[in-house]
């Protein structure tokens, strides 16, 4: 007997532990939120020794992360991710899904621009990479020369290419993830210009013009992507763009890696320091808030023109009495009372009485009474949200005047009346008695005189 029940507390404790492994993470943790971080090495964090933009949106918002943005993550390669599927299960899974792409396609583009235009001058066959990976080691002549070509950058094929590509694969993109997921946040940044602070850094020095053409080239690029990014074939109310070009136009202090120091020590780094990451934190954050402030109000709302609509038609509310309403106070509390059976939990009411006249009861005088009537508002809330306020006429009924002396009697007091002579009035009374006293004497005396005769 013994065994058997240990046997069966073992098998129930095996099944309860293997159903609880089963249990998706956000049910464990309930009200929780699913974050999905995609795009390139900003979405990373490259390059810092402190939490990036999606730990500190993560950490802010308490969220369940996952990162599966890349290091050199373009449109294509992106979409070529989504198409294949390898994330859908990601998506679908996302409450919150963050987007930094753009950037390298446009980079990517400058480097074949480059090595195209080097080649053709100096017989050489390099690519784009290896442009890329001299201008990040700090090549002075190929810096010099890129200096020297990037003004016409965005006329050449390349810069056309690379946006004409990146308008249709973005657009696929964020297609894909509404198909997918229509329910969850959908958060793009615009690009940035990483070259913005450069000029003021290589002012008075021998680099002052190479460093403005460079500022000026990068800042007609980042615009031209940013139109695409602005312009996202979406009408979905879950997407949103975080502007973080104008949050680091408006910085008073350098938000990235790339950096100036004379006479010839040129960093062009275009990824954001641990500064520019708390910018991009506090757009996308606000965005974040935005989107729930919408959510929260289309759910209150939901709630709130439905209630209203039946209140409106409550008949209850059109008619009370003035046994129940007699003072402007009663007439609150007795609207309060008829409305709140209909609010859904956590739904409040405020009721505003406007003109009040009380009711009369009736007298002999006026013997139907005078009817009462107050004007009232009423508007709801909810989780901090309101409705609109509508107004509604009450009239208070009264009572007839009725004679109670006359109906006062009761059945006793009615049968004594029908057994008990009146009294009231000796007038009446006093010739009966006088009659019956004469007839009675009279009936004597003959009595008497009868007897006598025939003695």
């Amino acid at each position: 007997m013994k065994n058997s029940l240990i046997k069966k507390i073992l098998s129930f404790s095996l099944a309860f532990f293997l159903v609880i492994s089963f249990i998706p993470n956000e049910i464990k943790a309930a009200g929780e939120k699913n974050y999905l971080a995609l795009g390139d090495s900003i979405s990373t964090g490259y390059g810092l020794s402190q939490n990036g933009f999606v730990d500190q949106i993560t950490d802010k918002y308490g969220y369940n992360l996952t990162n599966k943005a890349d290091n050199g993550e373009t449109s294509q390669s992106l979409l070529d991710k989504l198409n294949s599927n390898s994330l859908k299960s990601d998506i679908e899974d996302a409450d919150v899904i963050t987007l930094t792409i753009g950037g390298n396609d446009l980079m990517n583009a400058l480097y074949d621009f480059l090595a195209e235009e080097y080649n053709s001058e100096n017989a050489t066959s390099y690519n784009g990479d290896y442009i890329k990976e001299e201008l990040n080691n700090g090549n002075l002549t190929i810096i010099l020369f890129a200096a020297g070509k990037i003004s016409t950058f965005m006329d050449s094929p390349q810069a056309k290419t690379a946006l004409s590509n990146f308008k249709d694969n973005l657009n696929d993109i964020i297609s894909y993830i509404e198909t997918n997921n229509p329910d969850a946040w959908i958060i793009i940044t615009t690009q940035y210009n990483p070259y913005k602070f450069l000029p003021q850094q290589g002012q008075e020095t021998s680099m002052a013009t190479t460093l403005e053409l460079i500022n000026t080239t990068f800042e007609q690029g980042v615009q031209q992507l940013n139109q695409v990014i602005k312009k996202v074939n979406t009408s979905s109310s879950t997407f949103a763009v975080a502007d973080v070009y104008e949050r680091f136009n408006d910085a008073n202090e350098n938000p990235c890696n790339a950096s100036f120091e004379a006479p010839l020590n040129l960093n062009l780094d275009f990824h954001p320091n641990a500064y520019g990451h708390e910018l991009i934190t506090d757009m996308i954050a606000g965005k974040i808030d935005e989107l729930q402030f919408v959510k929260d109000q289309d759910e209150a709302l939901n709630l709130l023109n439905p209630t209203l609509m039946k209140i409106m038609e409550m008949d209850e509310l059109k008619t009370t009495s003035i046994s129940e309403v007699k003072t402007k106070q009663q007439a609150k509390t007795w609207v309060e009372n008829q409305i709140k059976p209909v609010l859904p939990n956590g739904m409040k009411v405020n009721v505003t009485i406007l003109d009040f006249t009380s009711a009369k009861e009736g007298t002999k005088d006026n013997v139907k009474g005078t009817k009462g009537s107050f004007n009232l508002t009423v508007q709801l809330e909810y989780n901090g949200f309101y409705s609109e306020i509508i107004p509604i006429d009450t009239v208070i009924e009264t009572t007839a005047y009725t004679n109670t002396s006359d109906n006062n009697n009761t059945k006793e007091e009615k049968d004594k009346n029908i057994n008990t002579p009146n009294t009231s009035d000796e007038n009446n009374v006093m010739p009966y008695v006088l009659l019956m006293i004469v007839s009675g004497f009279s009936i004597t005396v003959l009595t008497t005189a009868i007897k006598k005769k025939y003695q």
